[in-house]
């Protein structure tokens, strides 16, 4: 499985349809870490700390530090500039949300690195509920609020600033590297 390409924005009609995108490959790969949560308590597959290595550092590059940028540094700025508030908003909850999703994150890293096979799949499971309300959030009101409040010539330079956070993005971490990584989750 490749990671999301948007080399044609203008396919898209509005920039949340990029971040619709996102999610879909996110939870696709949760799904596939909740099969294999259940797999290993039933003992049909053993603890693979690579594996679990492996998501983190995909929820790490891929959904935090390329996914939510899109949304902390275009989306939540160009919706503040249209007058949504991020205090008590559902901005502001989502920005709250991503910084448990960092932790989160880090949790699932650690114990996973030390073997800690309780703690990781706990840390995954807390990760996938978390997650799981968070999208739906986004897609269901957060992006819904953007379609309405974002003119035109705002989304197209939401477009812009798209291809440019993925294109830097993508040069510090390779296509290549980031399909392989794909592939082992």
């Amino acid at each position: 499985m490749m990671t999301p390409s948007h080399e044609s924005s203008r396919t898209h009609v509005h920039p949340v349809e990029r971040l619709h995108e996102d999610h879909a490959l996110i939870l696709d790969k949760l799904r596939g870490a909740e099969d294999r949560i259940e797999a290993e308590r039933k003992g049909n597959l053993v603890f693979d700390p690579t594996y679990w290595v492996n998501l983190a550092q995909f929820l790490h590059i891929f959904a935090d530090i390329e996914h939510h940028a899109k949304e902390e540094q275009i989306l939540f700025v160009a919706m503040q500039d249209e007058g949504i508030s991020v205090d008590g908003g559902p901005i502001g909850a989502m920005l709250s949300e991503h910084a448990e999703h960092r932790a989160l994150i880090g949790r699932i890293e650690d114990a996973s690195r030390e073997g800690r096979e309780d703690e990781c799949r706990d840390a995954v499971t807390e990760y996938i509920q978390l997650a799981r309300q968070h999208i739906w959030k986004e897609n269901e009101i957060l992006f819904k609020m953007a379609i309405k409040a974002l003119p035109e010539e705002v989304c197209e330079d939401i477009f812009h600033q798209f291809d440019r956070l993925e294109a830097d993005h993508r040069t510090r971490h390779s296509q290549a590297w980031l399909e392989k990584l794909l592939r082992e989750i």
